[in-house]
C-alpha cells in the first residue's frame, strides 16, 4: 500500500487489527499511524510494527483525549 492509500484507511476509520496489518501493508517504510481508545493498545501495536520492521509505524494516542475539530454526518 501506498502511503496516499494508508491516508484514505485513516480518514475512513478503518479497524484494522495488528495481526492482518503484515499481511496487509507489504511496505516497511510506509508511515502508519495507530489509534486506540485510551492510547495504551497502540503504543503496543506500534511496538509490535516495529520488531516486524515497520520503521515509520507511530501512536498518535487515544481518541478518548481528543479535543481537536472532529466531523459529524
Amino acid at each position: 500500500m501506498t502511503a496516499k492509500v494508508l491516508l484514505i484507511l485513516v480518514l475512513v476509520a478503518t479497524i484494522i487489527p495488528v495481526c492482518l496489518l503484515f499481511g496487509i501493508i507489504k511496505d516497511h517504510d510506509a508511515e502508519i499511524y495507530v489509534y486506540c481508545l485510551r492510547g495504551s493498545r497502540s503504543i503496543s501495536a506500534v511496538k509490535k510494527l516495529k520488531t516486524f520492521g515497520y520503521k515509520r509505524a507511530r501512536s498518535i494516542g487515544g481518541i478518548a483525549s481528543y479535543k481537536g475539530l472532529t466531523v459529524l454526518d
